[in-house]
């Protein structure tokens, strides 16, 4: 298969390794990076942590020791959406798709949104751990999708902006990934009513792309690590 290549070929530094990739399976931070490199076909090298044992490299780039992290002809790169970013102006698809939108509008629009899936769906969606904010913290998730529902629905879909993936699809897939956690561990479920159904159908769309398919970690592998962390003791974080 045809591999990404790099842009602006003329101004790469000396250093022609490949990009070098620090993550975790149970991270869906990490899953957006695995999701971005796989959708613009770049060749990379994948370094799992034990995250109870991690390694020096990963604190050289990442002093909090968190993953994803990178590194690139020299660059020291953490955040996801920071690196999948970067992914998507360093190289060029064999297909020619792009992550980010060209036009400023559509691309501060693209952050925006991810912005707001951080704060409305994301952090929520980890305060149902702590029994006491479990429910009100459901339904904070629940307005966030609402929200977000009406925007695939003007889309047009199969995806967030329309025909092709992008930033915001990359941002949210790998958390819905997760929601069966919340199911199993806290009777937290989607309706299947009008109010979703853009959600719903763009979340069809998603499962069906072979770049998710390739990067997406099995509902039973996630509900088995959680029960293991619970009886272990160990808090469940990022």
């Amino acid at each position: 298969m045809p591999k990404a290549t790099r842009r602006n070929q003329n101004d790469m530094s000396p250093d022609n390794s490949r990009l070098k990739v620090w993550y975790s399976k149970m991270c869906p931070y990490a899953q957006r990076v695995t999701f971005a490199l796989h959708y613009k076909s770049v060749d990379y090298e994948l370094i799992e942590v034990d995250m109870k044992n991690k390694p020096p490299e990963l604190l050289e780039i990442n002093p909090n020791g968190q993953v994803p992290a990178m590194i690139d002809q020299g660059y020291k790169l953490y955040e996801s959406n920071i690196c999948v970013e970067y992914i998507d102006e360093t190289w060029e698809s064999p297909s020619r798709c792009d992550i980010l939108p060209k036009e400023p509008g559509e691309k501060a629009r693209a952050r925006m949104w991810c912005d707001f899936i951080e704060k409305k769906v994301i952090t929520p969606f980890f305060c149902m751990r702590k029994e006491e904010e479990r429910e009100n913290a459901k339904q904070k998730v629940l307005n966030g999708f609402s929200t977000i529902s009406n925007e695939f629905l003007k889309s047009g879909g199969p995806y967030f902006a329309g025909s092709k993936i992008g930033l915001v699809d990359i941002a949210l897939a790998p958390f819905i990934n997760r929601l069966i956690i919340a199911e199993y561990f806290f009777n937290f479920k989607v309706p299947q009513t009008e109010k979703y159904i853009g959600f719903h159908k763009w979340w069809e769309n998603i499962q069906q792309h072979p770049s998710y398919m390739a990067t997406k970690v099995d509902d039973n592998v996630m509900i088995e690590y959680v029960k293991n962390k619970i009886k272990s003791g160990a808090p469940c974080t990022r």
